[in-house]
């Protein structure tokens, strides 16, 4: 038995204490990789180490990527990083480690996307001891030793996995039940685990008639109670309102104030859904594509749909594969596609649901000046006057607006703020300056995003090209059948004006709007 299973675990606490020597036989702990507490993302405090942990869970890669966004098991799984703890139950993010998962033989064995049953395995890893997602972790992975296999959580190795999903139905009575929020071809996701507030993002589904099929893991508690209604979501906590704010609350038992809500419907038969403490009522705001509440009326009532005991179970047809293509680093500026990456950490778009915000991040291998990636991660320069735009796979055009060290996006092109000098440096790096603003695009390393300052305080991005192909190639792609799939992965025959859709011509797949 390995010394974690034979130390004193049974403290009310995560961190465990062992005086490793960081060898394979004699590995660091998790605590103390957290006690080295290094400080630089670049810089290790040990390298080529062993620590032994458990797999607890991972960051997702969309919003922050931060430790404190711990995804605790298999929900939401990235394939480029994990979260180890002393204990396999441990579900504090401040006893944790994070480890970044190189493209390769490694992240395909560990991460959880793949391979779910890996939560709770016991494992050795060896890599140096840097600052990831903001937190203690390992980078530099050379080599990995499973101790024991774990098990993915609330799954029975033996039962078969099941693709049914519940039906809603569009509704304007209200009873106990579960419910989708809906609004012009999304429904609201419920806040992650791992956060206590925030503001519903959607994700997109497809109606049929006065129907949706999609998950439960979407759907809202709605049950009386003296007054109104609560609403609880998929984990069980209650949504209520607090002090000034429009965002939610979520809360494991229910608030004593700000969780009641009440119910109606107008003569279109959309909800109105309004807290009664804060006398504010549920409304979708185009501008942020997210759903809050507010005391005035700024945004659109939502629909709702109520879960049926009707199942279905979705087609699985052969779905268009992420395209990938070869990048590699730019000595000189032209118009193409590029990715950008500081020290392995690669910009990524905005998500399709956000109007704003700061490009996370996903940790890419890059050798001999170049790298593989998915084209959907790559943002088109194109030449005009003054300048460069830059749009990325959804063709939204990336913007500064303001006095905001955020990006903004939008499908049209704004008429100030989209415009961009870029200059290649004789290190490689790239200075991707806004020509109205003045502030160059920089990799904040404390939160492993990228902002854009007027002060060069950080660190500059280098920017790789997206390799040529052949003429032949070149002809093929474009002049090659078009065809077209929603979403799910169905192939589309008859695309409706209007609606998103996944291009695919050749090798090249892009979200557009047809």
């Amino acid at each position: 038995m390995n010394k974690l299973l034979l130390s004193l675990a049974a403290v009310a606490t995560c961190a465990m204490g062992y005086a490793g020597t960081g060898t394979q036989d004699d590995p660091y702990t998790v605590a103390e990789i957290i006690a080295m507490n290094p400080s630089s993302t670049t810089e290790a405090v040990a390298t080529d180490v062993w620590v032994e942990g458990y797999i607890v869970g991972s960051i997702p890669t969309t919003g922050t990527v931060s430790i404190q966004y711990t995804e605790f098991g298999v929900a939401n799984a990235a394939q480029t990083n994990l979260v180890m703890a002393a204990l396999a139950n441990c579900t504090d993010y401040n006893e944790c480690i994070t480890v970044q998962l190189p493209a390769g033989d490694i992240r395909s064995a560990l991460n959880l996307s793949d391979n779910p049953n890996n939560y709770g395995a016991d494992v050795l890893i060896c890599g140096s001891v840097m600052k990831y997602c903001g937190a203690p972790g390992l980078k530099s992975l050379s080599d990995y030793e499973i101790v024991e296999p774990g098990e993915a959580p609330g799954v029975d190795p033996g039962d078969e996995p099941t693709t049914e999903v519940p039906v809603f139905k569009y509704t304007t009575e209200i009873a106990d039940g579960k419910y989708l929020l809906y609004y012009d071809g999304a429904v609201a996701t419920p806040l992650a685990e791992s956060k206590t507030y925030g503001y519903l993002y959607t994700t997109t589904v497809e109606l049929e008639g006065d129907e949706i099929a999609i998950s439960a893991d979407n759907a809202f508690t709605i049950t009386a109670v003296t007054g109104g209604y609560t609403i609880q979501d998929p984990n069980g906590r209650y949504y209520y309102q607090s002090g000034t704010y429009n965002s939610f609350n979520v809360a494991a038992d229910m608030p004593a104030e700000g969780a009641i809500w009440s119910i109606s419907f107008d003569a279109d038969g959309h909800a109105i859904i309004t807290n009664l403490a804060m006398n504010k009522f549920i409304q979708y705001d185009t501008n942020y594509s997210s759903f809050g509440s507010y005391e005035d009326a700024r945004g659109e009532l939502p629909t709702l749909f109520v879960m049926t005991d009707k199942i279905e179970t979705p087609d699985t047809p052969d779905t268009p594969t992420e395209q990938t293509a070869q990048f590699n680093l730019a000595s000189s500026m032209e118009e193409g596609d590029y990715v950008i990456i500081t020290d392995g950490h690669m910009a990524l778009p905005l998500a399709e649901t956000y109007n704003y915000g700061y490009p996370q991040t996903e940790s890419v291998d890059v050798a001999n000046n170049a790298v593989t990636v998915e084209l959907t991660k790559a943002f088109t320069f194109t030449a005009v006057s003054g300048g460069y735009t830059i749009q990325d796979t959804y063709g939204r055009y990336y913007y500064l607006s303001g006095t905001y060290n955020s990006s903004n996006v939008s499908t049209e092109l704004p008429s100030e703020g989209a415009v961009w000098t870029v200059t290649i440096n004789a290190d490689g790096t790239a200075a991707i300056v806004n020509v109205d603003k003045q502030k160059t695009m920089q990799y904040d390393e404390n939160y492993n995003s990228y902002g854009f300052y007027a002060d060069v305080t950080h660190t500059l991005p280098s920017l790789y090209l997206k390799a040529t192909t052949g003429i032949g190639s070149v002809e093929a792609e474009a002049n090659g059948p078009v065809r077209y799939f929603d979403l799910q992965g169905r192939e589309v025959l008859n695309p409706e004006a209007g609606r998103l859709y996944i291009r695919l011509q050749g090798s090249k797949a892009q979200k557009v709007i047809k």
